[in-house]
């Protein structure tokens, strides 16, 4: 493995436990995004940041030094020197934290560095938004097989921590301003929220996406430590947001209830932090297309029952005479106010719910297709392919290769 792919190999392991990583050539200048705006936020002059973290030791980069940081503020880094010809480079890892971050701890690390208490607030949401990685050994196990392949000779990882220069002159200006930009992005991501969910109950993907994407450029805040718990959390919350918003679409509870506990269950199985980032599209996506292929709403009550009774047994004999007999009336009115409603003869109309069915399932599942004719209502495999070819212009075989492809 070469130096780039070693070091793409550990980026991408920090970055998936939402740790930054950043490539650093010398001159090394102060960045705000370092230490994601924590000390521009608290200090009123920050060209005192230099007291506030730590000074590497003159060439420390032949020496192969490699810092195990802990700053001012109780954050966490590594500062990692990359050997490249002609370059002084580090790589840098952080922030941090060690430990879950509880008021309290909040509150102590205040006093003791006389942090303002205007800060508070902002503290801690800054601290329970750091990532926890408890176990030191971990982390030196990792910077030792960095090293040894990094490095042609000896290196040491050296444990840095910055007491700092107090006292530290901090803001204390109105934070009537941050908290109405706090206000502001609570009442645009609300807003989003909604608009995300009336396009659901429409089946419009499209649009859902789009609000998804926006909604993701404010993002909600962590409010546990432990970052994929954290995503769990807010993919349940997200789940059961999509789910009324099929309902308000008029998608049937039982084609809710299977969606819903198939989502439950696949986010319960995963750990891997950038599959459940992907996971928000992958519902949108399949609640959207439930409600394309489920929805009654514009139907009146006798035809909701109809629509429901085909669309929930629709391995049974769904024929006019059977229908009518279900629902108690006439099958002559029945089979007008039928087409009057969704345009539609009632046969035609269970042939295209079995075939949607089948479509759907296709999207959702990776059923054998055999069985998912079988659960549409069509036993007969090359009478399903030949409708299913009329609808789509491609085989059931086809039309799962396009989707796979497409995701």
């Amino acid at each position: 493995m070469d130096q780039n792919e070693l070091l793409n190999f550990v980026r991408n392991y920090f970055e998936e436990m939402r740790i930054h990583t950043r490539l650093i050539d010398a001159p090394y200048k102060w960045d705000d995004a370092f230490d994601l705006n924590l000390r521009r936020t608290l200090l009123k002059d920050c060209s005192n940041v230099i007291s506030t973290f730590f000074r590497p030791e003159e060439n420390f980069h032949e020496k192969h030094l490699v810092y195990f940081i802990k700053d001012l503020f109780w954050c966490y880094y590594l500062c990692i020197p990359i050997p490249k010809a002609g370059q002084k480079r580090v790589l840098t890892v952080g922030p941090f934290a060690m430990e879950d971050a509880t008021l309290g701890f909040v509150q102590s690390l205040a006093r003791r560095l006389n942090i303002p208490e205007i800060h508070i607030p902002f503290l801690s949401q800054y601290y329970t938004s750091l990532p926890v990685l408890r176990d030191k050994s971990c982390i030196r196990s990792i910077l030792t097989c960095l090293c040894s392949r990094l490095y042609d000779g000896p290196y040491r990882i050296l444990p840095q921590e910055c007491t700092g220069e107090l006292p530290v002159q901090y803001d204390t200006e109105d934070s009537f301003g941050r908290n109405q930009d706090v206000s502001d992005s609570i009442e645009l991501r609300y807003k989003n929220e909604q608009a995300l969910m009336d396009a659901i109950s429409r089946g419009d993907y499209t649009s859902a996406r789009e609000y998804l994407n926006t909604g993701n450029s404010y993002g909600m805040e962590q409010r546990l430590a432990d970052t994929t718990r954290d995503k769990k959390n807010y993919l349940i919350i997200f789940n059961t947001l999509c789910r009324k918003a099929a309902q308000y679409g008029g998608v049937h509870p039982v084609y809710l209830d299977e969606l819903s506990s198939r989502f439950a269950i696949q986010l319960e199985t995963l750990y891997s932090v950038s599959r459940l980032e992907a996971l928000p599209a992958e519902m949108i996506y399949k609640y959207s297309l439930l409600v394309q292929n489920h929805s009654t709403r514009s139907y009146s009550p006798l035809i909701q029952r109809a629509v429901d009774l085909i669309c929930l047994n629709l391995r049974d004999d769904l024929s006019l005479s059977t229908l009518a007999d279900r629902l108690s009336v006439n099958k002559t009115y029945l089979s007008t106010l039928f087409r009057r409603e969704t345009g539609s003869t009632l046969t035609d109309f269970v042939t295209d719910r079995r075939i949607s069915h089948g479509i759907y399932l296709l999207n959702t599942t990776s059923e054998p297709i055999q069985e998912i004719a079988s659960v549409c209502g069509i036993a007969d495999l090359s009478y399903f392919t030949k409708i299913f070819r009329r609808k789509k212009g491609m085989t059931p075989s086809q039309y799962r290769e396009m989707i796979r492809g497409n995701q």
